[in-house]
């Protein structure tokens, strides 16, 4: 992360000459998440006698996926953590330790490893050495992800060691052939939505997900992403609805996984991470994002069954310059606006081929409210074909709350008395929409 950032490692001798001695012959399947990785930065710094019960924690948070690297440096403690994680049903992706620790460890076979965090915010320069190492990765553990993260659309083009962003993803996918992409991206929510000379920015962070987002669908891999959840340098402390925002952006571009930055508190002046410190004392507790995370987890959750796998068709960003005009093709939305709203709201849309997940639908819809401080009550007309027939749409809502989360039910009026058929949306809140018609 630009914010803070773990000593990054060396290339270790053993990866490189093992990665160049399988280069010619490595072949492995398309590497897919089991599940949408729900994750962090900054695991808990405790002792590892206390790993199975902060990782409770952890899950009952509604996470998937611990991403190690603070709380677990040796290959001893690494292996308490990864029996830590599959107490409770998590995976791990753990980091710090070199390349003979990779099939050494006595549990490297459980089912809770994830994979191998390799790098974090490489330039241009380490593009070779880590396809290299990633080779060498592959070879010894196939089938486990190797995990990098790309620095973020406002890193400097001296820092990313290409002309333009755009550049740098593109380079490192064709270099790495990674199994995943990633990066972090920490928008400034007391500014401008957009500023020319900045992608600090909520436009700034719509263009970084719409960058991997095109450069993982043509590599035919997925894509996750960090964002921010606590105060530090010039960020103020978000609100829950602009963690929502960040979340829900994310999955309307076809993120297949949302990384909190911060879990465990890194030690910045001013704190507030979802696990803070009790005062002066060496104790942590949760603070009000771990009920923010919480909730938004659950929410997310409740959708997994449908978005993972999913292969992101479109995504379009609609505001009041817009509402005049009909959505445009190919959207299940053809009319959208917000009846509540002096200026008519603003909205992403996320569109989404579900043939390949285990969702029993064939097309499905994310409608957020990109209002990160306001609720919108949308006014929707949907499409009255498909776009490929001539059949009448059936939409259907996926519950996100109370014991029917996760099913696909009748899409419920939240104006009933009004003309039209009304959607109500919390300030960043997405809402999942399917048909079995295709997209």
């Amino acid at each position: 992360m630009l914010a803070v950032k773990r000593q990054s490692k060396g290339w270790p001798c053993a990866w490189v000459c093992l990665g160049l001695l399988g280069l010619a012959t490595l072949t492995s399947a398309q590497w897919r998440p089991p599940r949408l990785l729900l994750s962090f930065w900054v695991d808990p710094i405790v002792d590892p006698s206390q790993f199975v019960d902060e990782y409770a924690r952890i899950q009952k948070a509604n996470f998937t996926t611990i991403l190690g690297g603070f709380g677990a440096k040796t290959e001893s403690v690494i292996e308490q953590q990864i029996s830590a994680a599959q107490a409770n049903d998590l995976l791990v992706i753990p980091f710090g330790f070199d390349a003979t620790q990779v099939s050494a460890l006595s549990n490297s076979s459980s089912p809770a490893l994830l994979g191998y965090q390799m790098k974090d915010e490489p330039t241009q320069a380490d593009f070779a050495d880590l396809r290299s190492w990633s080779l060498a990765v592959a070879t010894a553990r196939p089938g486990k992800l190797r995990f990098i993260n790309l620095l973020p659309n406002y890193a400097a083009p001296s820092l990313l060691g290409t002309p333009t962003y755009g550049d740098y993803v593109s380079a490192f996918t064709a270099t790495v052939r990674p199994d995943l992409l990633s990066m972090d991206h920490y928008p400034l929510f007391d500014v401008p939505f957009a500023d020319p000379n900045s992608n600090a920015t909520r436009q700034g962070y719509l263009d970084n997900l719409a960058v991997l987002r095109a450069a993982a669908l043509a590599a035919n891999i997925s894509f996750v992403n960090f964002f921010n959840t606590m105060p530090f340098n010039n960020h103020k402390d978000p609100s829950l609805g602009e963690i929502r925002w960040q979340v829900f952006a994310s999955l309307a571009y076809g993120s297949q996984g949302c990384l909190y930055f911060c879990y465990w508190d890194p030690g910045f002046p001013l704190g507030n991470a979802i696990m803070r410190p009790i005062g002066a004392s060496a104790q942590f507790e949760p603070g009000p994002h771990y009920a923010h995370a919480a909730a938004i987890n659950s929410h997310v959750l409740a959708y997994e069954r449908f978005l993972l796998h999913a292969r992101s068709t479109a995504v379009l960003f609609w505001n009041a310059t817009d509402f005049a005009n009909p959505v445009p093709s190919p959207f299940l939305i053809k009319a959208l606006d917000a009846v509540n709203d002096a200026s008519r709201g603003m909205f992403l849309l996320g569109q989404f081929d579900l043939t390949a997940t285990q969702s029993g639908f064939a097309c499905g819809l994310l409608l957020q409210n990109q209002r990160h401080d306001a609720t919108a009550l949308a006014n929707i007309t949907w499409t009255s074909n498909s776009i490929s027939a001539s059949t009448a749409l059936n939409m259907l809502e996926v519950q996100y709350q109370g014991p029917g989360a996760g099913n696909a039910v009748a899409v419920l009026d939240d104006a009933p008395h009004a003309p039209g058929l009304q959607l109500s949306l919390a300030p960043g809140e997405g809402r999942f929409f399917v048909t079995a018609t295709a997209c």
